[in-house]
């Protein structure tokens, strides 16, 4: 696994963004390096960039810097704060670029970068990143200005805060007791700023932004690292919890009971309130957990609309179709912010608060639609083992065979769906099989119609899998 870790992260350069060892991959040079391949890509003016609590995080800020102030960018620092809150400045302000520094959920030992163009469209693999890297490679970089840039800090939490606040109404969200896990990264930083607009009793988890990350890593996908939220919840009485990555970009919900919520369950309860609101628009989703969404926003008008996983595709197909909502099973969930399309952390919290206060349910009971829908949580899959030299070869050997086994006459009638690697689709029951963009596994997910078909699929799939693989604890 270790190997297989190293040699797949060696590649800095990724399909969304830029990850990688610190300081092996990523240092202050290499950002120097990638800061004058944008200028030269994009032309910029004013840069924006950010950085999450990652201790290697100031030495890459000042890397960026020196390229972007070198070639006559000027720079607006906005310190320690979240991607979210970087992808808003870019659109808000009219930024040629941003960039933010963050390795997400992964451990402290990577950092990277995750970069958006003008309007916050996302420079990744099939948008721009590609030349990014060429440039980066072969360093023809725009000639050294006699006019070196100038770097503004700059804070912009009040039209953040404002912006997040206008997709809700404030005065209708009655006091809740809601506890938060940012886990030492950058996700507490407007949490008490935000909330004192709000009559509501904040329940505060290692804010205190520290990139050893000394609790538990910042990835809440795991259980493991949600154990000390659980049990705050459950002791402090609680009306809901929520949990952030490392870089606070994507919003974990846990309920009053310390149940983990299905990111994709989330996702439709929004998109169906949205609809409410608006009476109609395009609602877009990705393939890994599709019946609920696409079954809510069909429920109230909307336009379910399927595109590949990741917020690159996610942007640009909302941008093209001007769409009202988007969201995905990680916790990734998309506005439209008229001019731009981003992710946002707070607004979805925000708005389950206000569906609280205006149905007068519980948490868990603004979820009582999707009882009938049965969901696995994501598997993950160490590959390693596999036949193949690398782990592209070892990934395509593993879904080969799964494909193979699946798509036998004794489970029916089937559709294949290529769009994110592999979706098979029965009238029962479908599963996605893609690996992860991130991190050196294959990502499995199953959708069943009743409970039972769901357990046992499970079984059948993950039992056939670990023939070729290994199973990590979820």
């Amino acid at each position: 696994m270790e190997e297989l870790m190293k040699e797949r992260h060696m590649r800095l350069f990724r399909e969304y963004d830029m990850r990688g060892f610190y300081p092996e991959d990523i240092n202050s040079e290499v950002a120097c390096r990638v800061a004058k391949a944008l200028t030269t890509y994009l032309k910029c003016r004013n840069v924006a960039i950010s950085r999450d609590s990652r201790r290697s995080g100031k030495e890459i800020a000042d890397g960026l810097i020196r390229g972007f102030t070198e070639l006559g960018v000027n720079v607006i620092d906005l310190g320690m704060n979240g991607t979210d809150f970087l992808y808003f400045s870019v659109g808000y302000y009219g930024y040629d670029a941003g960039v933010q520094i963050t390795a997400s959920h992964m451990p402290k030992d990577f950092n990277g970068m995750k970069i958006v163009g003008k309007n916050a469209h996302p420079i990744a693999m099939n948008f721009g990143l590609e030349k990014v890297k060429k440039i980066y490679d072969n360093g023809k970089f725009r000639k050294v200005s006699e006019k070196k840039g100038k770097v503004t800090q700059k804070d912009i939490t009040n039209d953040f805060i404002n912006s997040c606040l206008s997709f809700i109404d404030l005065k209708k969200i009655k006091p809740f007791k809601v506890v938060f896990d940012a886990g030492n990264g950058v996700g507490g930083l407007l949490i008490n700023k935000i909330f004192k607009n709000v009559n509501c009793d904040i329940m505060p988890l290692n804010f205190d932004p520290d990139g050893h990350f000394p609790v538990h890593d910042p990835n809440p996908f795991l259980a493991s690292n949600r154990k000390q939220i659980v049990e705050t919840i459950k002791t402090g009485n609680a009306d809901f919890g929520v949990a952030f990555d490392g870089d606070a970009d994507r919003t974990i919900f846990i309920d009053e009971n310390g149940n983990y919520i299905n990111g994709e369950f989330i996702v439709g309860v929004l998109a169906a309130e949205m609809l409410k609101k608006k009476g109609k628009g395009d609602i877009i989703h990705e393939s890994r957990a599709e019946w609920f969404i696409r079954n809510m926003a069909e429920k109230y008008g909307g336009n379910p609309v399927r595109v590949r996983c990741g917020h690159a595709y996610f942007k640009n197909e909302m941008n093209k179709r001007k769409a009202l909502f988007g969201g995905e099973k990680s916790g990734h969930i998309f506005y439209n912010f008229d001019n731009f399309m981003v992710d946002n952390a707070l607004i979805p919290i925000l708005q389950i608060m206000e569906m609280m206060s205006k149905y007068n349910k519980k948490f868990s009971e603004i979820f009582e639609e999707t009882h009938s829908y049965h969901d696995s949580l994501e598997m993950n899959f160490d590959v390693t083992k596999a036949v193949g030299d690398t782990h592209d070869e070892k990934f395509s050997f593993v879904v080969n065979k799964v494909e193979e086994h699946f798509t036998q006459e004794k489970y029916g009638k089937y559709e294949i769906n290529r769009l994110d690697t592999l979706s098979v689709d029965y009238h029962d029951w479908r599963f996605n099989l893609r690996p992860s963009a991130n991190d050196p596994v294959l990502r499995l997910n199953i959708e069943a119609k009743t409970k039972e078909l769901l357990e046992n699929r499970i079984i059948e799939m993950t039992t056939y899998m670990e023939k070729y693989s290994e199973m990590l604890p979820l």
